[in-house]
């Protein structure tokens, strides 16, 4: 089992009680220096701490990290935030089937898996954030 290294980090004030978001993708609020987990746009990095309301949320920005499962996850598999903050995989939806079978999708990609595990483990991924535009024939 991999654990955490080479992370880069960032520490945020938490809006609301996140002790039990350690562990999972959290995300900007409105005020730009809040970390919530409320993931419009996706997640900015994983928390590695248990912040309360006010205090100081640690924030992994990139590196090698610990992620909550919210499925299952092969290692190789590239990692999305689901809308609670657990890691699910990452699948594309088909905008254009055609005589080409055109796959194009635009995510917020949060890295890749290092593990397989089952759903409701911690694993390691590859934490490295980024916007894709997928688009293969």
């Amino acid at each position: 089992m991999a654990g955490q290294n080479r992370i880069v980090s960032d520490t945020f004030v938490a809006s609301g009680d996140l002790s039990s978001m350690i562990h999972r993708f959290v995300d900007y609020l409105a005020a730009g220096d809040i970390v919530g987990h409320s993931l419009a746009r996706g997640g900015i990095g994983v928390l590695l701490n248990k912040p309360q309301d006010g205090e100081h949320a640690t924030v992994a920005l990139s590196g090698r990290v610990r992620v909550d499962a919210g499925g299952a996850i092969t290692a190789g598999d590239y990692i999305i935030s689901a809308a609670s903050g657990f890691a699910a995989v990452q699948s594309f939806v088909t905008i254009n089937a055609g005589s080409a079978g055109q796959y194009l999708q635009t995510r917020n990609m949060m890295g890749r898996a290092l593990e397989t595990v089952a759903s409701g483990s911690v694993f390691a991924m590859e934490l490295m954030p980024s916007k894709v535009l997928v688009n293969s024939a």
